[in-house]
């Protein structure tokens, strides 16, 4: 209670008691930082700063500027910043908050040569063609879909060489083929090249058959790194046996952001329409294997042994010898052998040690193989 007095010139005065409320605030809550929460992004540069709103229940708030801490590396794929937000209240209440951003990237390599692989046996290696290069020509004898895994880095198409990398899907209905390139999580491709024809393989702008993926039916140009994509070949009214190789050049996601996709995931192109020609059937591939043959002599060898061979097209051919246990001993090759020519190839056999052998004969079009017996007892080595 206070006592108000008023006193005039005159010495008169008058007073009043007054009740008057006073009120002491004992502040002890800290002001308050908006929007405190970790984040990541994708390949961005760290900010260079951040700011907060912050408010208070006694002094009016406002904003404020983070201090920004040093860059910590995780790991290849990640990295982390500390941002430190700093406030004080006017009744000297302090609250510190800090907000911790993850920069993730992407990081992609290990990119190899990639081609599906039909595994019903109807499917051949370049290399038992006549070719230096490895991969598949596979043949699709009826309709229907067939699933073809694909394989990245199989040298000499041994499949336990390489990496499964994806699934290349075939659907053959009626006058339509759809090839399409589904990858494997942390897969993604940068080519495809697909070949569908009558004939196993391609040929270029002489005529002669090719396994260059330049030389084949579709060429995608450069990808962006897709997980997948899908052609469409319009064959007309031809409805014999049709041969498919797919081609890719596959790469490892070895770090990906989860925000991250390509503008070519799942991309269809456009059809492309083909004029099958110069096909060879059923009915002229049986005939031509039947005049298709070989011969190995003498028997048993000595220095040199013979071998001679009759076909009735142009092809390369490519003579193998392999022990009995698979290993390839000698291989030779006769390029641009002219149809119905007899041509025998000397091979020297002076530094194979006794044993019995395999020959084996690879074309464009077919392979044959043939045993021979161990060479002679007789013979002397140096």
């Amino acid at each position: 209670t206070q006592t108000w007095t008023a006193t005039y010139s005159n010495e008169c005065h008058t007073s009043e008691q007054v009740m008057v409320t006073f009120t002491w605030i004992d502040d002890l809550d800290v002001p308050v930082i908006q929007d405190v929460e970790d984040y990541t992004i994708c390949e961005f540069d760290f900010p260079e700063t951040l700011v907060r709103d912050w408010t208070d229940n006694c002094s009016d708030g406002g904003i404020v500027e983070a201090t920004v801490g040093d860059i910590n590396i995780i790991d290849e794929c990640s990295q982390t910043r500390e941002y430190t937000f700093e406030v004080t209240d006017d009744c000297n209440n302090t609250t510190t908050e800090i907000i911790t951003v993850t920069r993730e990237t992407e990081i992609i390599e290990n990119c190899e040569t990639a081609f599906a692989k039909l595994e019903n046996g109807n499917e051949v290696c370049f290399d038992d063609g006549g070719f230096k290069r490895w991969g598949w020509t596979n043949k699709i004898t009826e309709e229907g879909s067939y699933n073809l895994p694909l394989y990245a880095g199989a040298a000499q198409c041994n499949i336990s060489k390489g990496v499964h990398v994806g699934e290349v899907t075939v659907n053959y209905s009626g006058n339509e083929v759809v090839v399409t390139y589904v990858l494997l999580a942390n897969y993604v491709m940068s080519e495809a090249h697909v070949y569908v024809g009558c004939n196993p393989y391609p040929t270029n702008k002489k005529g002669k058959e090719t396994v260059a993926p330049g030389q084949f039916t579709f060429n995608s140009g450069q990808l962006d790194y897709s997980n997948g994509i899908s052609v469409t070949f319009d064959i007309g009214d031809f409805d014999d046996n049709i041969y498919v190789i797919a081609h890719a050049v596959t790469c490892e996601k070895v770090c990906s952001c989860s925000d991250s996709s390509s503008p070519d995931d799942g991309k269809t192109f456009d059809t492309i329409n083909l004029t099958l020609e110069n096909c060879i059937n059923d009915d002229e591939q049986a005939n031509s294997d039947k005049n298709a043959d070989f011969i190995a002599y003498p028997v048993p060898f000595n220095e040199i042994l013979n071998v001679e061979y009759k076909y009735e097209y142009d092809t390369d051919v490519k003579i193998q010898i392999f022990d009995t246990k698979g290993m390839l001993i000698i291989s030779e090759l006769d390029k641009n052998y002219i149809k119905g020519k007899i041509s025998t190839k000397q091979i020297d056999m002076s530094r194979v040690a006794d044993q019995s052998l395999i020959i084996r004969l690879s074309t464009n079009q077919e392979v044959m193989s043939k045993l021979v017996v161990s060479k002679s007892t007789k013979r002397r080595f140096k």
